[in-house]
C-alpha cells in the first residue's frame, strides 16, 4: 500500500513540474473543487494532491492508512507551497522564493457519513521582497520573513445535493493586494569625466509603505450543486465573501460546470468556471465585463 502510494505521488509531481513551467492562467487543479484562488468550503477525507496552475501553488493532503472503525475523528496533514513566479524562478538571485502553509484539517463525521464538521488550523509563511527607499543603495531591497495564522470551521452535507459552508479568520501579508514594482539596483563610477551607471539587479518588490505585516482577514465560503447523468457531472455555484483589514469587503459569485471522478464527487476531471468578481464594486472601477473571468479546470487521474 505504501509503494502504491509513493508510486502516485511520484507520477503527481511529473505532471506538476509539466504544468508549472508552461505560462498560463487557468487553472490546472488536482484535489477537491476550489475557485482560482484556491478557496473552497468543500474538503475530503481521501488522501489528495493539490496542484493549481493559476496560482503555481501545489500541495499534498494525507491521512493515516485506516481510521479507528468508530469513525468518530479522522484528520490530515496539509502541506503547500506556492513559487512566486513558478517553479521555473524558485531560485532568484540565490533566494529560495517559495511560500507554504502547514494545516492539520480535523474531520466530526455523522453517524451516516454523509455530513461532517471541521475544524482547519493553519501556519502560513512567507516570504516576500519588499524595497525601501530609506536604506542605503544596495540595502534598500530585502526578503522579510512573515508567520501568520489561520483557522477555518466549516461543515459539508453531501445528502441529496451537495452544500458547503466555511468561515476562516486569522491573519495574513497584504502581498495578495498590494502590486509590485520593478525596483533597479545601480552602480554608478567616474571615469576619465564620465559617470557610467551600469545597473546590477532588478527585483519586483513591495513598497515598504503599503506592505503590512499580520494583516487581520475573514472569510466566508459558500458552495452548493447537484451530480447529475449517472454522477459524473456537476453544477456547483460558489459565493465568496472576504474581509481585509484596512479594505472594504470584497463580495464573488461563480458558477462551475464539471466531469466528475466516478465514486469521487467533489475530485474534477474536467469543466470550467464563470466568475463575476467584485460584484458591488466596493475595491475596483473596472465594469461588468472587465470583472467576468472563464476559468479552465483540469483534473489529471493518473490511478
Amino acid at each position: 500500500m505504501i509503494e502504491k502510494r509513493a508510486l502516485n505521488l511520484f507520477k503527481y509531481l511529473l505532471v506538476l513540474l509539466i504544468l508549472f513551467f508552461v505560462e498560463t492562467e487557468a487553472i490546472s487543479q488536482i484535489g477537491v473543487i476550489t475557485d482560482s484562488k484556491g478557496e473552497t468550503s468543500l474538503q475530503t477525507q481521501q488522501d489528495l494532491i493539490l496542484i493549481n496552475a493559476a496560482e503555481k501553488s501545489f500541495g499534498v493532503s494525507f491521512g493515516p492508512q485506516k481510521y479507528p472503525e468508530d469513525k468518530k475523528l479522522n484528520w490530515l496533514v496539509t502541506f503547500k507551497a506556492k513559487g512566486k513566479k513558478g517553479i521555473s524562478q524558485l531560485l532568484k538571485s540565490g533566494d529560495f522564493a517559495l511560500d507554504g502553509s502547514l494545516s492539520a484539517p480535523l474531520l466530526f463525521p455523522s453517524e451516516s457519513g454523509n455530513k461532517f464538521w471541521y475544524i482547519i488550523p493553519e501556519l502560513t509563511l512567507s516570504r516576500p521582497k519588499v524595497y525601501d527607499a530609506a536604506l542605503p543603495i544596495g540595502e534598500g531591497v530585502f526578503t522579510d520573513n512573515n508567520l501568520d495564522w489561520n483557522v477555518s470551521f466549516g461543515i459539508n452535507d453531501e445528502k441529496g445535493s451537495i452544500k458547503g459552508l466555511s468561515l476562516k479568520l486569522g491573519y495574513q501579508d497584504n502581498t495578495s493586494l498590494i502590486k509590485t514594482q520593478s525596483i533597479q539596483t545601480v552602480n554608478s563610477q567616474m571615469t576619465n569625466g564620465t559617470t557610467i551607471v551600469q545597473v546590477v539587479s532588478t527585483d519586483d518588490a513591495y513598497n515598504i509603505g503599503q506592505f503590512r505585516k499580520n494583516n487581520g482577514m475573514v472569510r466566508i465560503n459558500g458552495d452548493y450543486g447537484n451530480n447529475f447523468a449517472k454522477n459524473r457531472l456537476l453544477w456547483m455555484l460558489h459565493g465568496r465573501f472576504a474581509s481585509d483589514q484596512r479594505l472594504k469587503p470584497l463580495y464573488n459569485l461563480a458558477a462551475g460546470l464539471y466531469v466528475v471522478k466516478d465514486g469521487a464527487p467533489l475530485e474534477a476531471v474536467g469543466g470550467f468556471q464563470v466568475q463575476w468578481g467584485d460584484i458591488f464594486q466596493t475595491r475596483t472601477e473596472d465594469n461588468f465585463f472587465n470583472r467576468l473571468s472563464i476559468n479552465l479546470v483540469v483534473g489529471i487521474g493518473l490511478k
